[in-house]
């Protein structure tokens, strides 16, 4: 007959070890923040969580994708961004074309220079693909737009509190 088995308690659950990061992950890291921002980043990795298993994903990511591909000298970062949205739009990957909006508008080009990729997106994979990368891209512009404007009129606020403090205490000893 088979052992019972105990139920899992809160003492019996094993510590997660710390987590491990490559040094090529971590310089991934930084070319990945400076691409997209770090608050970008930070809230993309929000949504994974502490999970373990998305964390195998995210370290691939930085060292391959950012902390290798990205670091390489070659092409500049304008050049790997119209290269990256045109791929990511002819594949109808719109996750990835939004977010590469934002790194190419982050590296230096215009939303004039992303519709010129966009088109050659058009005439080499489709209607439907340009179309689509077209929406994503506007969407996530509009998006940065809105990010712009919060921080905005949080700074403006920030600059507001100690006038206002400062005449509240003139106020009083008044």
């Amino acid at each position: 007959m088979a052992a019972a088995r105990k139920p899992a308690t809160a003492k019996s659950k094993p510590e997660k070890p710390a987590r491990r990061r490559s040094a090529l992950a971590g310089e991934g890291r930084k070319v990945r923040d400076s691409l997209l921002g770090p608050e970008y980043v930070a809230r993309w990795e929000a949504m994974a969580g502490d999970d373990p298993f998305m964390d195998v994903f995210q370290d691939f990511t930085q060292e391959v994708c950012f902390g290798t591909l990205w670091a390489r000298p070659h092409f500049d970062r304008k050049t790997r961004a119209m290269i990256t949205l045109a791929i990511s739009g002819a594949n109808r990957m719109l996750g990835a074309v939004k977010a590469h909006t934002r790194a190419a508008l982050r590296a230096g080009l215009t939303k004039a220079d992303i519709a010129e990729v966009f088109l050659h997106v058009y005439i080499y994979a489709g209607a439907y693909s340009a179309g689509q990368a077209f929406q994503a891209a506007r969407e996530e512009m509009a998006l940065i737009e809105e990010e712009k404007r919060e921080a905005r009129a949080a700074k403006a606020a920030a600059r507001r509190k100690p006038k206002a403090r400062a005449a509240a205490r003139r106020g009083k000893t008044a």
